[in-house]
């Protein structure tokens, strides 16, 4: 009798490729929240009428693979897939043994190798998909006491092919657990800025949610080949960030009905110290922003507060010269330097 899978035999890995769609051993091994990644190869129909009332075959499909795993947002060990999202990665030094990761918009993404361990079936195998491409990525927070309260982050996939059976790379391990949390002691919300120019006093975040989409495309299909080709950037990235706080000014409104470009910004710190002075930090900003909506909340119940939802997307317009890109991730950490 076979032995059926449990999802807490599962976990993830994976690595760069040096060239893309060609397999790479892992060196990160994640913990995941979740993993949907599913090999696209839909059988082509008998569409021929041929005197019967059914079917007599199919035709075999290029392949493609599509869909995203989750896990915690961590101060640490995240790094390479954070390139993998933005495309550029710089670092500098902020003291012995303590560095400033900054990742921002590039032109190109790299492609990795992702191994699943699926419950561990068959045991000691893994599902291996290659040319990974990340097309977008989510983070979202939610002040309160569950699970929600701690970062999520979600990376959606485009890859090429996927198969079954592969030997997972052995002797990973998991990086240092040190989560960001929204609301915690062991995470400190160290800016809160909700893109208008109200003080920090009057800024009553909830939740938030920042989602980048790298507009890759996913059907570069041609005649020679069996799967998709390398999956390229087909438009205009688009990043927001969507705030719901307790509504308590009006300047959101006011910033949305004047077009007054704004400035969001989150960053949360490890009360830990690294180094002898520093601390653990994660940072995402757009220095250029514009409201999408009226964001003035709904009033339909005399028990609730009033919430109001604030959705804000990045823009450059070329003149901010400090930071070329129109949005930014940092994370201080004691990771090395990205090779």
């Amino acid at each position: 009798m076979g032995v059926p899978g449990a999802g807490w035999k599962s976990y993830i890995q994976l690595g760069k490729e040096s060239t893309y769609g060609t397999a790479i051993a892992a060196t990160h091994k994640l913990a995941a929240l979740n993993s949907g990644l599913k090999l696209d190869a839909p059988p082509i129909e008998d569409a021929l009428m041929s005197g019967v009332a059914w079917e007599r075959t199919t035709a075999k499909p290029p392949r493609r693979v599509m869909g995203s795993f989750a896990t915690h947002l961590t101060f640490d060990g995240l790094l390479e897939l954070l390139r993998g999202v933005f495309g550029t990665y710089a670092s500098s030094t902020v003291e012995t043994g303590v560095r400033d990761h900054t990742f921002k918009i590039g032109p190109l993404l790299n492609g990795f190798t992702v191994q699943e361990i699926v419950g561990d079936v068959t045991a000691g195998t893994c599902f291996r998909s290659t040319g990974v491409k990340f097309d977008k990525f989510t983070l979202r927070g939610t002040a309160g006491q569950g699970v929600e309260s701690v970062v999520g982050v979600e990376f959606g996939c485009i890859g090429q092919d996927r198969v079954s059976n592969q030997t997972p790379t052995p002797s990973l391990s998991f990086p240092p657990y040190f989560p960001v949390q929204f609301s915690s002691d062991t995470t400190n919300m160290l800016v809160v800025d909700d893109g208008s120019v109200d003080s920090a006093a009057d800024i009553r975040l909830r939740s938030f949610e920042f989602t980048l989409e790298n507009m890759l495309s996913d059907d570069r299909w041609f005649g020679s080949g069996t799967t998709v080709d390398e999956p390229l950037r087909r438009g205009r990235i688009r990043a927001t960030f969507k705030l719901m706080q307790e509504f308590q000014t009006r300047t959101q409104f006011d910033n949305y009905r004047l077009n007054t470009i704004g400035s969001p910004r989150l960053v949360f710190q490890h009360p830990t110290t690294i180094g002898s002075a520093s601390k653990r930090e994660f940072e995402i900003r757009a220095n250029q922003a514009i409201l999408l909506e009226d964001p003035t909340p709904p009033v339909d119940a005399p028990d609730n507060l009033l919430i109001a939802t604030a959705t804000w997307k990045a823009i450059f317009d070329g003149v901010d010269g400090a930071e070329a890109s129109p949005v930014v991730c940092r994370v201080r950490s004691t990771d090395a330097a990205l090779a």
